[in-house]
């Protein structure tokens, strides 16, 4: 798949999180609203096309999960129960059955969607 193909799923699917977010208002999260793919740091952009690559090998939302956490604590972040981004302080280091039942909803919305769009684009149906 090209990077083009792999950028294509990777704003999908966080147009499809992000929507979901938008249906509940972020009250299954916990969360706001997230910010338009447009408006998304090139690192966040960047973090999504390695999840399409890790879902497209396999990965499931769990072990997704499990690997941005470890991403998150080598970069000195730590839990608290309120996300503080200048203090590197995050509510969702918890293992994955701890997450809120928003955030699961939307991690397996995101992979699922990640699976869907590349069956299709290896069945020729899109791109």
């Amino acid at each position: 798949m090209s990077l083009e193909q792999n950028t294509a799923i990777a704003m999908a699917c966080y147009n499809v999180a992000r929507a979901f977010a938008c249906a509940t208002g972020g009250a299954a999260s916990g969360e706001i609203i997230p910010p338009l793919w447009e408006d998304l740091p090139f690192s966040t952009k960047e973090v999504l096309r390695i999840v399409v690559l890790r879902a497209r090998g396999g990965a499931t939302a769990r072990s997704v999960h499990k690997e941005w956490m470890v991403q998150k604590f080598s970069e000195g972040w730590i839990y608290g129960e309120m996300k503080n981004v200048e203090k590197k302080i995050h509510d969702h280091l918890v293992p994955y059955d701890e997450l809120p039942w928003g955030v699961r909803v939307s991690d397996d919305l995101l992979v699922g969607t990640i699976k869907t769009m590349v069956d299709a684009f290896k069945k020729g149906t899109c791109g």
